[in-house]
C-alpha cells in the first residue's frame, strides 16, 4: 500500500479539480449569456404615436405611420377608425409587429 504522508485527501467539496481547469464556470457563464440574449428580445417592447391611415378587421390589422401593426385576438379593435391619433405599443416578432396595447 503506498503511502500518502503529507497530500490531503480529494474533497469533493472544494470545487472543480485542477483537471478540470475551470470548464463549469465557463459552461454556466455561457448558459447566462444565451439566456439573457433570448430574454432580450421577448422584452424589447416598442411605443409608436401617430394617425391610423388604414383599418382591416378581417385581418386584424391597422397602418400607422406607413406600418402595419396586427392585433392579437385578445385585443378589442371596436372603434378605431382612419384619422384617429393613436399610442401603440408592440413587440417585433419574425418581422411582424404585435400589438400588447393601443390608446386613442
Amino acid at each position: 500500500m503506498a503511502s500518502r504522508e503529507g497530500t490531503a485527501p480529494p474533497s469533493p467539496a472544494c470545487g472543480p479539480s485542477q483537471d478540470e481547469g475551470g470548464r463549469p464556470m465557463v459552461r454556466l457563464t455561457s448558459l447566462v449569456a444565451a439566456a439573457l440574449s433570448l430574454l432580450a428580445g421577448v422584452a424589447s417592447a416598442a411605443e409608436v404615436k401617430g394617425v391610423i391611415k388604414a383599418v382591416d378587421t378581417t385581418m386584424r390589422t391597422v397602418t400607422v405611420n406607413s406600418i402595419r401593426y396586427t392585433f392579437p385576438p385578445t385585443l378589442n379593435m371596436a372603434g378605431l377608425a382612419v384619422g384617429q391619433t393613436v399610442t401603440i405599443t408592440f413587440e417585433d416578432a419574425n418581422g411582424t409587429n404585435f400589438v400588447s396595447k393601443i390608446a386613442k
